[in-house]
C-alpha cells in the first residue's frame, strides 16, 4: 500500500502521510517510500495539504479562518461553515447552514456533520465517546452519536 500512496516531504518536512508516518513509526518500519516535493511552491504545498485531509483530518478552525482564504479552502474540497460575522473565535455561534456542493447530498444518502471542538469540549468529547461505545457497544462515532441522541430523545419525549 505504501508505493501507491507514499509520504510526500518537502524540504524534509512531512506535507501529507502524517498520520502514516506516526502509525510506521509505532510498527517499528524504518524506511518507508517518500515522493519530495521541495521543489513546490508554498501555496502548491498548502494546497496539497488541504487536499490530502480533506475527508479525514483535523481541522483547526481559528487557523484555518485566520490564515487561509474560505473561498479557496471550498475549491479544494473542505466543507466550510457559513458563519454570522466575518470574525472568528471560539464563542461564535454555528448558523446550521452549511455550504454543501450538490453531489454530497445524493452520495448514497449520506450526509456528513462536522463537530467544532476547542481545547476544552474535545477531551471530554472524546471520553465520553469512548465510554458510550463500551456502553452501546458500538464501534464507530457515527453509530454512537446516533445511539445517544436517540436514547436523549427517547427519555425527553417518549
Amino acid at each position: 500500500m505504501l508505493e501507491v500512496r507514499p509520504l510526500v516531504v518537502a524540504d524534509g518536512v512531512v506535507v501529507g502521510g502524517n498520520m502514516r508516518l506516526r502509525a510506521l513509526q509505532d510498527l517499528g518500519y524504518k524506511e518507508v517510500p517518500v515522493i519530495d516535493v521541495t521543489e513546490w511552491t508554498q501555496a502548491q504545498r498548502d494546497e496539497f495539504m488541504i487536499k490530502d485531509n480533506v475527508s479525514f483530518g483535523d481541522w483547526d478552525w481559528d487557523v484555518l479562518a485566520n490564515e487561509w482564504e474560505v473561498d479557496q479552502l471550498k475549491d479544494w474540497g473542505l466543507y466550510v461553515p457559513k458563519w454570522d460575522t466575518t470574525e472568528f473565535n471560539s464563542e461564535i455561534e454555528d448558523t446550521g447552514e452549511y455550504d454543501y456542493p450538490e453531489e454530497v447530498h445524493t452520495q448514497a444518502g449520506v450526509r456528513m456533520v462536522q463537530l467544532f471542538l476547542d481545547t476544552t469540549t474535545e477531551p471530554n468529547i472524546k471520553e465520553w465517546e469512548l465510554a458510550l461505545r463500551e456502553s452501546y457497544g458500538t464501534d464507530n462515532l457515527t453509530d454512537t452519536i446516533y445511539q445517544a441522541v436517540k436514547e436523549a430523545y427517547y427519555n425527553k419525549y417518549g
